[in-house]
């Protein structure tokens, strides 16, 4: 699918539809749905991060698991993109905090809902594994401090580290639910990503990380 607003580009995956009309047949619940909007609004944080700075965006894809973001090609500094990456992060930790005061009012069921999930989905998206913004961080300022090879080598070591423990528990939440298998299939994925990904690829910029048919000279790219 794609569309085109005010000069950018969006491409919509059709596995993307696929995945998310599957999982709501599977689990017919609210929770899906919100958790949806809410990964919107991590995503809409990091647009917003990108507005702010001066940045144009030219192209948008979305996918299972992956948001990817091409840009003009501009000048950054790593510290502008290491805000970038956490502004998705800051918006979930905002909208949980708003619907924490507001479940204290009224709709306690329901806002404390959304402020869970929202809390859980900024929070995720924080942890250094490839691929996360926490992973891109790390491997920023790791890239800062020594060579491009040993960067790459321990940025995979930590994401391991931190990717079995996850695993663990999306599978001990999948053997309990019967149902939940999202943070056991995200795993799969993150998993995928350190086996699958070139080595020695640099992060900087940051920007350029992403495998995308989407990435031409000149450009930079954003993968969420």
């Amino acid at each position: 699918m794609n569309l085109k607003i005010f000069g950018c580009r969006i491409y919509i995956s059709f596995f993307f539809l696929f995945i998310f009309a599957i999982i709501m047949i599977l689990r017919p619940n609210i929770e899906v749905p919100i958790a949806a909007v809410l990964s919107i609004i991590h995503e809409l944080g990091h647009i917003i991060a990108f507005i702010l700075s001066g940045r144009r965006i030219k192209i948008i894809k979305i996918e299972p698991f992956s948001f990817d973001i091409v840009e003009e090609n501009q000048n950054q500094s790593y510290k502008k993109d290491i805000v970038m990456l956490l502004s998705g992060s800051f918006m979930n930790f905002l909208i949980s905090l708003i619907c924490f005061l507001l479940s204290l009012f009224f709709y306690k069921n329901i806002l404390n809902l959304i402020s869970t999930e929202s809390l859980s989905i900024g929070i995720l998206n924080l942890l250094p594994i490839s691929s996360l913004d926490g992973g891109k961080i790390m491997q920023i300022i790791l890239e800062k401090k020594m060579e491009l090879e040993l960067a790459e080598k321990i940025s995979f070591i930590i994401s391991i580290l931190f990717l079995i423990p996850l695993a663990v528990f999306g599978f001990f939440i999948f053997l309990r639910s019967k149902v939940n298998i999202s943070l056991l299939a995200l795993c799969i994925y993150l998993a995928m990503f350190l086996i699958m990904r070139e080595p020695q690829k640099s992060l900087e910029p940051v920007f350029k990380r992403v495998n995308s048919k989407f990435s031409k000279t000149g450009s930079k790219i954003f993968h969420n």
